[in-house]
């Protein structure tokens, strides 16, 4: 029983510090990093993006908010696909790959699946959906989830046309 109970324990240290690793994500921070595989396959990696707004969209099919925000997130895509890098991050587990490549064909952005990221600093979100936005010089800039504020298209146009802008220091 008592090495049950110290693997148990173990094991809860490593889910709760690998799974939660976005939560010590702020804004202003630097991205990390993440090299993914999308469905289509080609391969998306965060430090090829130097210099361009990124978009990291953590989701799932079987989450209702998740695809409530789908529209908003490829409607914002379609329009600034120019100067916006955006990519979503399916938690969906492996026997659930073709519901996400289904998804793929409904949305103008690619899509991926987490467990098939070659390296992945954000970690496993706990709350869906998480969306980050990230400036040209590699910093979050905006994170929209459950808690932190909600995501439509007036509130990432304008995150957007904020990253847009030359800081002023003072």
């Amino acid at each position: 029983m008592r090495t049950f109970s110290f693997v148990l324990i173990i094991f809860s240290i490593f889910v709760n510090t690998s799974t939660r690793a976005h939560a010590a994500l702020k804004i202003g921070q630097a991205a990390p990093h993440l090299v993914a595989p999308i469905l289509d396959g080609s391969e998306f990696s965060m430090g090829a993006q130097a210099g361009k707004v990124v978009i990291i969209h953590f989701l799932a099919t079987w989450c209702t908010a998740c695809t409530k925000e789908m529209p908003i997130l490829n409607q914002f895509y379609v329009k600034h696909k120019k100067d916006v890098i955006m990519i979503g991050l399916s938690l969906d587990r492996p026997r659930d790959r073709k519901k996400v490549s289904e998804l793929m064909h409904e949305v103008s952005f690619p899509l991926a699946m987490l467990n098939e990221a070659k390296t992945n600093e954000f970690g496993s979100p706990d709350t869906l959906p998480l969306t980050y936005l990230i400036d040209q010089q590699g910093l979050v800039r905006v994170i929209y989830g459950a808690g932190f504020s909600d995501l439509n298209d007036n509130t990432l146009t304008d995150a957007y046309n904020a990253t847009l802008r030359p800081k002023v220091n003072k």
